[in-house]
C-alpha cells in the first residue's frame, strides 16, 4: 500500500512497507549521516560510454550507496556501543547526468531540477553570474557522490575508491570538496558562525522529534515535519512500485566572514555579561551588533533574556541562568535530577533579582 507522507515517520516501530521505504531510500535524507569527514565528488559521464556508465551507477547503487534503514541502525549501535557505522555513501544525480545514461524520461518531472542551478531565470537567489563561479561548477556536472567516514584518512581511501569507479568507466571526476565537521568545547556539532547546528531543521523521524523534545524543549521551535517535507514518489520506479522514493540535492557554496562574525559575536557578549556556552549565542539576537550601543545592549539583552524565560516555561530564576550560562547549563541540570538554580548561577540570579526588588 502507499507510504502516507503526511506525518513523521517512527522508524524503530515501521511496519514492512516502512522498512521497505528506508531500504530503498538513500542515506543523508532523512537525517544527516553524522560523519565528521565528508568528500562530494563531483563528476561528468562520457555519452560514448553508455555502458559503461550505467554499469558503474548500477556498482554504485547495489554495493556502495548506504540506504536510510543502514544508516539508522548503524547510527542506533554507534549511539549504544560506540562502534563505528563506517563509511558512508549517497549518489545524486542531475538532469544532465539522467540525460547522459539514456535515462531522461525517468528523471523528475520537476521544472527547477530540470533546469539546474545555471537556469538564466534562477534570479530568487540572486547568485552572480555563471561566469564568476568556480571553474570546476561552471561546466555541466552529471552528478556528485558523497562519501563520509570517521577520521580523513578513511574518507581519503573511500574517496579514492569511489574516483577509480568512475574513472574505469570513462567519466571524469571534475572536483572534489571535501569538508569536516565543527565541534565545540563540549563536542558538539556547530555551525560556522557558532550555534548549535539543527536548532531550526525540520525533523522528520519521529524518534528524534522525542528526543529534541528532552534535550531542548518545543516552546520556541517545533521541528515536527511530514515526510512529504523531504520524499517524493521516484519517476523512475517499475510500475506497482509504491515505496521507492527520493529526494532533492542542493550544493551551493556560501563566503562566510567567519572571522569578523565571531569578533563582533564576543564583542556583544562581553558587553552582555554573557558566559559559558551563552556567548555562542550573542550573534544570534537579531539586530546588526552595536556593542557600544546603548540601546542595543538593552534590546539584545531584553530580547535574549525573553527567550530563555519562555524556553523554561515562564520560570524567571531559569531563564536567567540560561542568560547566564548558556541554555545546555540548565538543561543539563536538570537532566541529573536536581531542582532549583544551578549551583553556576546562583549568585548571579540572586544579584539580578536582588536588585529587580530596588529598582
Amino acid at each position: 500500500m502507499p507510504i502516507a507522507l503526511n506525518a513523521p515517520l517512527a522508524w524503530k516501530q515501521a511496519d514492512a512497507d516502512q522498512t521497505r521505504l528506508l531500504q530503498a531510500l538513500q542515506g543523508n535524507i532523512l537525517k544527516g549521516h553524522g560523519r565528521p569527514y565528508a568528500a562530494h565528488i563531483f563528476f561528468k559521464l562520457d555519452p560514448a560510454k553508455l555502458a559503461l556508465s550505467r554499469r558503474a551507477m548500477r556498482e554504485l547503487a547495489n554495493y556502495h550507496i548506504t540506504h536510510a534503514h543502514q544508516q539508522l541502525l548503524g547510527t542506533q549501535r554507534f549511539q549504544d556501543t560506540g562502534k563505528s557505522a563506517g563509511g558512508f555513501v549517497h549518489v545524486a544525480l542531475s538532469f544532465k547526468g539522467y540525460q547522459a545514461l539514456g535515462a531522461a524520461a525517468g528523471a523528475p518531472a520537476d521544472a527547477d531540477f530540470q533546469g539546474g542551478m545555471k537556469a538564466p531565470d534562477r534570479v530568487a537567489l540572486s547568485d552572480p553570474p555563471v561566469s564568476t563561479w568556480e571553474p570546476a561548477f561552471q561546466q555541466d556536472l552529471h552528478g556528485v557522490v558523497l562519501v563520509a567516514h570517521d577520521s580523513a584518512g578513511d574518507t581519503a581511501a573511500l574517496t579514492a575508491s569511489v574516483h577509480e569507479l568512475l574513472s574505469d568507466a570513462g567519466a571524469t571526476v571534475v572536483h572534489v570538496q571535501r569538508g569536516a565537521a565543527l565541534r565545540n568545547a563540549a563536542g558538539e556539532g556547530i555551525e560556522n558562525f557558532g550555534y548549535v547546528d539543527g536548532r531550526s531543521q525540520p525533523l522528520l523521524l519521529k524518534e528524534d522529534i522525542t528526543k529534541e523534545a528532552e534535550l531542548a524543549g518545543m516552546v520556541r521551535w517545533d521541528p515536527t515535519f511530514p515526510l512529504a517535507t523531504a520524499l517524493v514518489k521516484d519517476p523512475g520506479a517499475p510500475v506497482g512500485d509504491t515505496v521507492s522514493h527520493g529526494s532533492f540535492f542542493v550544493f551551493r557554496k556560501l563566503e562566510q566572514d567567519v572571522r569578523g562574525f565571531k569578533l563582533r559575536e564576543q564583542q556583544v557578549a562581553d558587553v552582555l555579561g554573557l558566559t559559558g556556552t551563552a556567548r555562542e549565542l550573542a550573534g544570534s539576537l537579531g539586530e546588526r551588533s552595536k556593542p557600544y550601543d546603548p540601546g542595543f545592549n538593552i534590546r539584545a539583552g531584553s530580547l535574549y533574556l525573553s527567550r530563555m524565560i519562555k524556553r523554561f516555561g515562564g520560570d524567571v530564576k531559569l531563564g536567567l541562568a540560561a542568560y547566564h550560562g548558556g541554555p545546555g547549563h540548565v538543561l543539563k541540570w536538570k537532566k541529573a535530577g536536581k531542582r532549583g538554580v544551578p549551583d553556576g548561577s546562583k549568585k548571579y540570579v540572586e544579584k539580578v533579582l536582588a536588585a529587580r526588588e530596588l529598582f
